[in-house]
């Protein structure tokens, strides 16, 4: 269950959803474990120990109460003696309960299976739960259990833990895996091949020929899926091994042990493999975002902004659609830095910043240009959309307050520059609307800043645009002969107004 769905609950449904399915779960392994062949797949201990993981608010006494009573019910159900009964039931609960509190002390990333020390982590917690469970139902007072039935519960929760604790902890993780890659079937072909070669040579080393299938499978898909197919992969060598034994000879029990016992040691190898694959592309991940953003504000680098404003323009040709490009900067921020320091001028620029990312918009770039000077790539924007935006981030921006430690508040104002093209009139390149955009900022501090300054960059056969504009914005139309080949600001005619 993903924390996103657990947080959807009510409280009231938090507290009873623990019982539900403690009490579901229970009964249902406990039947299913009377087949032949699924005796190893006693997995009520590891689900709800992942679940308890995963799910913080639930390690409380009443939901330890709820995987008491439905083992306890799941073993009357079995017609056990009650005495066995109470012993199982205890022996569950203190497992789980030993488990999750040894989860509880690993970090999120730890837990989240996104570090390579993780299955060394979450084993450990693993052992000693199957090891309180195992232990507790031999030591039952009047059974004189052998130690190999001591062997084989060991070894049987060990399993059921190490694979299925793993598989709920990663399912629905966002962002472990690229969906591009579940959908590659070699790894699962590749599986399958080896399997049926296996099963045809056979031999005790004849398992070891799926481990390279299973770490391409870990390399290719998620962590849940590749559990999953591990899963299925030990219910098929489970029913293989039972099949023409008699169960209740030791010699049987003896290899029914080492079967999960080298089935858990295989799990081993792909599980490792999935948990460092996740770790080095989280590393990557983090890397790339450094590359393209700002460090201080979070905004797109120039580069980056550059690059994607080029790839966007190339998609406004067809259909064509209109472009706007918007350079803003911080009036007066020179002394910012030298009467308030440096450490406040970082604080505006966050304040900046951030004030742009919250008005940011789908298809909407923003990026930081050089020192105080900010970008925004606004694809598909008609004129008055360009306008609006643009005082609406003048605004903004105006309304900022920064406590300063002397006493008050340092409240700052921007000057924009706009410069807007028609569906037909486009730019030939970003540089050239980043340069017309800079131009209009240059006149938005000559006519006092705390203003817009707009060019606007339409076809001749186009009807000028008539705009109601706030007394913060001035226009300045310029008209193309051709489109992608704008005159000069000096050829065209000078249509600015003050609204």
């Amino acid at each position: 269950m993903s924390q996103a769905h657990a947080d959807s609950f009510s409280p009231r449904q938090h507290a009873a959803l623990p019982w539900g399915i403690a009490l579901l779960l229970y009964p249902l392994t406990s039947q299913w474990q009377l087949w032949d062949g699924f005796s190893s797949f006693g997995i009520a201990n590891a689900l709800m120990l992942g679940l308890l993981a995963r799910q913080p608010q639930w390690r409380r006494w009443p939901c330890f109460m709820a995987i008491a009573l439905a083992s306890l019910v799941a073993q009357l159900l079995d017609q056990q003696p009650l005495q066995s009964a109470l012993f199982c039931a205890l022996s569950d609960v203190s497992g789980v309960l030993v488990g999750s509190t040894l989860l509880a002390r690993l970090t999120p990333a730890t837990l989240q299976l996104r570090r390579e020390h993780s299955p060394l982590y979450v084993l450990a917690p693993c052992l000693a739960a199957s090891t309180v469970t195992a232990m507790l139902q031999w030591v039952e007072p009047g059974t004189g259990q052998h130690w190999y039935t001591l062997t084989i519960m060991l070894v049987t929760e060990g399993m059921n833990h190490l694979l299925i604790v793993p598989m709920v902890l990663s399912y629905g993780q966002p962002g472990r895996q690229k969906d591009s890659q579940h959908s590659n079937p070699l790894p699962l072909l590749a599986l399958l091949l080896s399997e049926l070669v296996a099963f045809a040579i056979g031999g005790p080393g004849a398992m070891a020929f799926t481990l390279p299938a299973f770490i391409w499978c870990a390399l290719r898909y998620s962590l849940f899926c590749t559990a999953s197919l591990f899963a299925l992969f030990t219910l098929w060598k489970c029913l293989l091994f039972v099949q023409g034994y008699d169960l209740e000879t030791s010699t049987v029990i003896g290899g029914m042990a080492a079967l999960r016992l080298e089935l858990s040691l295989l799990w081993l190898g792909p599980l490792t493999v999935a948990c460092s694959h996740a770790a080095r592309n989280e590393v990557l991940q983090r890397l790339h975002y450094a590359s393209e953003h700002d460090f201080l504000t979070r905004t797109l680098e120039r580069g980056t902004f550059i690059q994607r404003s080029a790839a966007a323009l190339s998609q406004l040709h067809a259909p064509p659609a209109p472009l706007a490009m918007l350079l803003l900067d911080i009036d007066h921020f020179k002394k910012v830095n030298d009467q308030h320091g440096h450490a406040m001028g970082d604080q505006v620029l966050q304040g900046f910043a951030n004030t742009l990312l919250q008005q940011q918009q789908d298809g909407t770039l923003v990026g930081r240009y050089g020192g105080e000077e900010f970008c925004v790539c606004l694809p598909g924007a008609s004129l008055d959309e360009a306008l609006a935006a643009a005082e609406r981030l003048r605004i903004a921006v105006q309304a900022l307050s920064f406590p300063i430690p002397q006493g008050g508040c340092l409240q700052i104002t921007m000057s924009v520059g706009v410069a807007h093209y028609a569906a037909t009139a486009l730019p030939a390149t970003t540089e050239l609307a980043l340069a017309q955009a800079d131009a209009q900022l240059y006149r938005a501090k000559e006519g006092g800043r705390n203003r817009v300054e707009c060019l606007a960059t339409v076809p001749s056969t186009m009807a000028l645009p008539q705009t109601q504009t706030p007394s913060a914005i001035q226009i300045q139309v310029e008209v193309q002969s051709t489109p992608r080949q704008a005159q000069t600001p000096s050829a065209a005619p000078d249509l600015s107004f003050r609204a």
